[in-house]
């Protein structure tokens, strides 16, 4: 996967976030009565969740930096970015609002449909595994690697536990 298959993944997921918010009955900005768009809110969750895996090892790398950069759609240096992480609760995918506004779309669809399906929650659930992978091939620890897991694993508990 290249740079712009990453690029091209990233703004696929956002527009389905845009999707969600349109309906007006599902994705974060229903679930906050307009206070937060999912779009918004999967930046930041997605940058604080990259953050999460890149301080495994306790510094960033200059690629972490800028895909965190590119994810948030900002130019933050690794110093800022450390800040901004250590002034932060871990992430917790039971807390994730982008995900609850993700899973809100899959449940108004199945039952629609008369389906259990979770494609809508997948394709973000891929997006947080293939970023987070990303960052851990940076610098390849141990640390990084167990994070990541744990996240993704704990993004797709809480799909089917929701669902």
């Amino acid at each position: 996967m290249d740079a712009y298959d990453l690029i091209n993944m990233l703004n696929q997921v956002q527009g389905l976030a845009d999707s969600l918010d349109e309906t007006g009955v599902v994705g974060v900005k229903a679930l906050t009565n307009g206070q937060y768009t999912t779009r918004d809110t999967l930046k930041l969750e997605l940058s604080k969740f990259l953050l999460y895996i890149a301080n495994g090892n306790g510094a960033l790398t200059d690629g972490e930096v800028s895909l965190i950069n590119v994810v948030l759609g900002s130019e933050y240096n690794a110093y800022q970015l450390k800040q901004l992480e250590n002034s932060t609760d871990d992430p917790n995918p039971a807390n994730c609002m982008t995900l609850m506004g993700f899973l809100s779309g899959d449940k108004v669809l199945n039952q629609q449909n008369g389906t259990r399906s979770t494609q809508t929650s997948d394709a973000l659930i891929s997006l947080f595994e293939t970023f987070g992978n990303i960052v851990v091939a940076f610098d390849e620890n141990s640390v990084s690697k167990a994070r990541c897991a744990k996240y993704i694993s704990g993004m797709k508990s809480y799909v089917m536990k929701n669902l």
